[in-house]
Formats: C-alpha cells, sequence, structure tokens
C-alpha cells in the first residue's frame, strides 16, 4: 500500500504554456454557455430558487441555503434576465475545466494530460447539462473538485495543513447540497482503506472536520427548528418511488452516455492507474473514493448525475498514463485524431445537453434520438422533450390563463382571492410572472412553500390550479367548485402541467389555518 511521507514527489513545475491551454479550454466552455444560455426559459427550479433568494433563510425543505444566496447575490449584481442568472453555473464549467486540467498537472501529467482531462470536463454532457442552468448540481460539481484537487495537493506534497482548506470547502459544498455528506462518508471509508488512514491520527484532519461542520450548522439549527423537514422530505421522496430505479447495466449506460462514451477508455485507464500502475498507485485512495461511491449511490437508488462530480479525478488519472504511451511520434498522430473525434462528438451531444438549437430543430434532434436517448431521472412521461427542456416552457402562458380568470372575477372576489397550485413550479411561475398581471401571491402544500404558509390569504375565494383529479379533494373543503379553465396554451412543457385545469372554489368550510396542515407534500 501507499505510505504518506513527509513530502512526496514535488508537483510539477508551473509552465505559461500549460496555464494558458487550460484558461484557453475555460474560457471556450464559458463562452459557449453565454452565447445559448437564454434561448429557451426559465427552468422550474430556478423560479423557484428566486422566490428562496426573496426569503433568503439558513435553510429550505430540500436543500441547505447556498443556492438562495447565489441567486440573490447574482440578481443583485447582474440583474434579473435569464443570461445573467446563468452566468454564475457558466463560470463554474470554465472552472470545472481549469481544475480537472490542474489535477491532471499535480498527478505528474504535462501538457497533453492536462489538455485531454480538462477536454473531457468541458465536452462531458453532465458537465454542460449541469451548467447551463442555476443549480446546486452546478456548485456541487465545483466543491467536489475543490475537495478531491486538495486531497491530491494533500497526497503530492505531504501537506497535512491543506486539510484545514478541505474543510473550509467541504463545509460550503454542505451548506449547497447535502450530497457532500455522501461525499464525506465515501472519503472516510477510502481513507481507511489505505494507509492514509493514518491521517485520523493528526489533528489536522480533525480541525478541518471542525471547520465544515462550524460552517453547516446554521443549517442543523434551522432543521431542528423547523421540525427537520428535510428528513422528511429526503424519506417521502425515496418511498415515493419518484426517481427511476435503475439497473446496474442502465445505470453504467447512463454514466457512459452523459460524461461521453468515448472518454470510457480514459477513465477506466485513470481507474486502473490509481489501483496499479507504479506512479499512479500513491493515488489509490481515489479509485477507492470513486468505487466506494458508485457503489453507495447505485445502492440506494440515485439520480445517476449525483456521481458526475466524481469523474474529474479519473480524467485526470487516466490522461497522464496516455500522455507516454503517447510520447512515441508514430503514436502522437493517433491521439490528434482521437482528440478531435472526441471534440466532433462532444459538439454533437450538446443539443442534448444546451440549449444549442432553436426549438423546431431541437424537436428534430430528440425525435431523432428518442427524446432522451434512454437517459432520465425521473419517472414522468416524456414527450417531444426531455425534462431538462420541457421544464423551461409554458410557465409564463400557465400565469396569462391564470391570470385570465382572475380578471374575470367581481371585484370583491377578487380582493380575497388566493391562488393556489399543486407543485413548487408553477407557484414560483406565479410568484414571478405574476405580479405584472397584477395575480396574488401564490400559496401551495408542495415544499418550501408549505413552511411559508397561506400568507394573508383567507382561502374564502380561492383559484387552484391542479390536476382534474384534485377536484374530489377539493369539494371536501369548499362548498362550491367550479371548473373555470384549462392550461391549454401549456406548448411544449411537461405533460402533466399541460393537464392543469383551474378550479374557482367558493365557500370555505373550516379555516385555513385548520386545512393547511393537510395540504403538505415533500417529495
Amino acid at each position: 500500500m501507499n505510505t504518506p511521507a513527509p513530502h512526496e514527489t514535488p508537483s510539477r513545475p508551473c509552465r505559461p504554456g500549460d496555464t494558458a491551454l487550460l484558461l484557453l479550454l475555460g474560457a471556450v466552455a464559458l463562452a459557449a454557455h453565454c452565447a445559448v444560455n437564454f434561448r429557451y426559459g426559465f427552468f422550474r427550479d430556478e423560479l423557484y430558487y428566486i422566490q428562496w433568494s426573496e426569503r433568503l433563510a439558513w435553510g429550505y425543505v430540500e436543500q441547505p441555503p447556498f443556492t438562495a444566496l447565489a441567486v440573490y447575490i447574482t440578481r443583485l449584481l447582474l440583474g434579473h434576465s435569464l443570461f445573467a442568472l446563468r452566468f454564475p453555473p457558466a463560470l463554474v464549467h470554465a472552472a470545472l475545466v481549469v481544475l480537472t486540467g490542474l489535477m491532471a498537472r499535480e498527478m505528474g501529467g504535462k501538457r497533453l494530460a492536462q489538455g485531454l482531462a480538462a477536454l473531457c470536463v468541458l465536452l462531458g454532457p453532465i458537465f454542460m447539462a449541469n451548467n447551463a442552468l442555476m443549480t446546486m448540481n452546478s456548485f456541487d460539481q465545483l466543491f467536489w473538485a475543490l475537495c478531491l484537487y486538495i486531497l491530491i495537493r494533500r497526497i503530492q506534497t505531504g501537506n497535512a495543513r491543506l486539510w484545514y482548506w478541505f474543510g473550509l470547502w467541504a463545509g460550503l459544498g454542505l451548506m449547497n447540497k447535502l450530497t457532500m455528506g455522501f461525499f464525506g462518508v465515501g472519503l472516510i471509508i477510502a481513507l481507511l482503506l489505505t494507509s492514509y488512514r493514518k491521517d485520523f491520527l493528526r489533528k489536522e484532519i480533525w480541525i478541518g472536520g471542525a471547520i465544515a461542520a462550524a460552517l453547516f450548522a446554521p443549517f442543523v439549527i434551522w432543521l431542528a427548528t423547523h421540525d427537520w423537514c428535510t428528513i422528511e422530505f429526503m424519506r417521502q421522496y425515496g418511498a415515493g418511488g419518484k426517481t427511476v430505479q435503475a439497473g446496474f447495466l442502465q445505470w453504467l449506460y447512463m454514466q457512459i452516455l452523459t460524461v461521453h462514451p468515448l472518454t470510457l477508455p480514459i477513465w477506466l485507464l485513470g481507474l486502473w492507474s490509481c489501483f496499479m500502475d507504479a506512479e499512479g498507485k500513491r493515488f489509490r485512495v481515489l479509485a477507492w473514493f470513486f468505487v466506494v461511491m458508485y457503489a453507495m449511490f447505485f445502492a440506494l437508488k440515485a439520480k445517476f448525475y449525483f456521481l458526475s462530480p466524481a469523474f474529474p479525478i479519473l480524467f485526470a488519472a487516466g490522461a497522464v498514463p496516455i500522455e507516454r504511451w503517447c510520447m512515441r511520434p508514430a503514436r502522437r498522430a493517433f491521439a490528434g485524431v482521437y482528440l478531435a473525434i472526441l471534440a466532433l462528438t462532444g459538439a454533437a451531444l450538446a443539443p442534448l445537453a444546451m440549449a444549442v438549437l432553436p426549438v423546431p430543430a431541437l424537436l428534430k434532434y430528440t425525435a431523432a434520438i428518442g427524446v432522451n436517448a434512454g437517459v432520465t431521472t425521473e419517472q414522468v412521461t416524456e414527450t417531444e422533450l426531455p425534462q431538462h427542456f420541457a421544464d423551461q416552457f409554458g410557465w409564463e402562458a400557465m400565469v396569462e390563463s391564470v391570470a385570465k380568470v382572475y380578471h374575470g372575477l367581481p371585484p370583491e372576489d377578487r380582493a380575497q382571492c388566493a391562488i393556489f397550485t399543486a407543485n413548487y413550479g408553477e407557484a414560483a411561475a406565479i410568484d414571478f410572472y405574476g405580479p405584472a398581471h397584477g395575480l396574488p401571491p401564490a400559496i401551495s402544500g408542495h415544499n418550501t412553500y408549505y413552511i411559508w404558509g397561506p400568507g394573508h390569504a383567507t382561502g374564502q375565494v380561492l383559484i387552484a390550479v391542479v390536476s382534474e383529479r384534485r377536484r374530489e379533494a377539493l369539494e371536501q373543503v369548499y362548498e362550491d367548485v367550479r371548473l373555470a379553465g384549462r392550461n391549454d396554451n401549456a406548448g411544449l412543457a411537461m405533460p402533466y402541467e399541460r393537464g392543469q385545469v383551474f378550479y374557482l372554489c367558493r365557500g370555505l368550510k373550516a379555516p385555513l389555518e385548520e386545512i393547511w396542515p393537510g395540504v403538505k407534500s415533500y417529495n
């Protein structure tokens, strides 16, 4: 087994040409996102996070508050446009490209290895997709990469004080998304499986852990004062069968396709190198980390993309032996051809991940590949578009349809009318687009909207944006429930959004405060 030494092989010297290449590839990622990220519309979760940012707190039902704060700062500094909102994740993709190249440098790679590893992240559909939208998944990839880069530096330099920096980034990562907790569990197991278990006898790793815990503590306190709602949410989310229960081969297929099929030999070689290669074995803890995370997420039936932040370490580890193999002049031509094919196929896969194509061309593209090429995360019916695109359409049209119902009411009804929605996407859309149409704030029992409660709404007059099967439930609490309209203008939205109807409800049978606990829906 590898044994940590007071100092290992010094890091490869920083050559300006190498750094320039990485910065260039990062700039390409940034430019690509900026060229297309405003093309469709706001994503369901983006609308929701905007509402989080307008109600800043130490936590929300689904996640800690980092994304809400990021949205708040972005809108404060850059404005409220779609382009502005998606600029930070574009920067994250650029940073991730550079960081992956630096990982390869720390693992002994020269320019080819650094460029190849960075190119894998630049062209990987999952990295394009997760950084094309303002979501916590973008920052999750970044925090994993920062922690893994520091771990590589710890191995390479023997500097145990780097655990302090690790604790900082891990703590911020925990305040972004709870998958960082699984990261921590996976890393502890990986350390215990190697001679780096000795680090647990050093104070530095415990101080780093204390830093992470201190940063995470405000969210834990918030949870304790909100009935541990996130734990209830996670339990309901898993028990509800919302995520796709993929078998081993399907889950592996989705990993291979979404990180880019042609990178398969690179990351498999990286795994082999860290376990078996004479020069790569000092990074064996990274290989164990990947194996543990793969097994953990698959066993938990997690969404396939939860594993994606772990791939950059294998890209970096695999690029180094490839570079050594390409040292002979005859093999350099092969490397050039491979890089060209990798780039061309990455460009061909980009429309799966980003708003590259105009809508008519996108429809033809998705029809040709079977909507989403067999990649899915939730058990929902998809039609013309995969979910991450379909959820960017139809929101403003839905709000306009609700506004027609609202403004058709007598003035005395409008004065006390509330708008109730079945899910947070509809509620957030009404809160975002509704003020321009004179609509009151939305209320909903879904996730964090439940915690926010009914506000000043009395519920005596209610427009309910729900599916038709919810009519019976409405009739249990209202004297009069009438169909007032349908969401007929949803366009390319998800099928369940196109099926929503608008019920006008009057005559509440009990005070809204008494009814409210019954509308809670965590999933």
